[in-house]
């Protein structure tokens, strides 16, 4: 099965350890590819949240803010 089908985030794409986000450059037409550290900055530890999670990029100049959203 692939990560989607298990109801991973499609949006985090892990490969050979490393894992990262893509981005698209609404300025330059662009995708780019941000390399992430494997421990967040930061990640909220509650039962009920909206499970808000935030990266630093490898060369410290993104901040990846991953948070779920309410549906209805």
């Amino acid at each position: 099965m692939s990560d989607q089908e298990h109801g991973l985030d499609s949006i985090i794409q892990r490969e050979k350890g490393r894992t990262s986000v893509t981005i698209y450059d609404a300025n330059t037409n662009k995708s780019r590819r941000i390399y992430l550290r494997p421990n967040p900055l930061i990640k909220q530890m509650a039962i009920v949240s909206r499970g808000t999670t935030v990266y630093l990029s490898y060369n410290l100049k993104f901040v990846v803010k991953i948070s779920w959203r309410a549906v209805g």
